[in-house]
């Protein structure tokens, strides 16, 4: 099965894909809930998190990506 950092890598540094498509949810601990993002607000991908403008988010944490709104990968 391929990982979550694959995928997003793969995102990130594919030119044939439009990173506008595509939605990350991650589970916040303090809202209890999923949350989403556009691909687009990830400002950096390391091997343990997502860097956006004003923070960090365990890679652990995200549970699904979408593309356009279609289900491509669940944890």
């Amino acid at each position: 099965m391929i990982s979550c950092l694959e995928i997003l890598n793969k995102i990130k540094w594919d030119k044939n894909l439009n990173k506008e498509d595509y939605s990350i949810y991650y589970l916040d601990n303090i809202a209890k809930k999923l949350i989403s993002i556009s691909f687009n607000e990830i400002k950096e991908i390391s091997k343990n998190f997502i860097i956006l403008e004003d923070k960090e988010i365990p890679i652990h944490r995200i549970k699904e990506i979408r593309k356009q709104g279609k289900l491509i990968w669940k944890r």
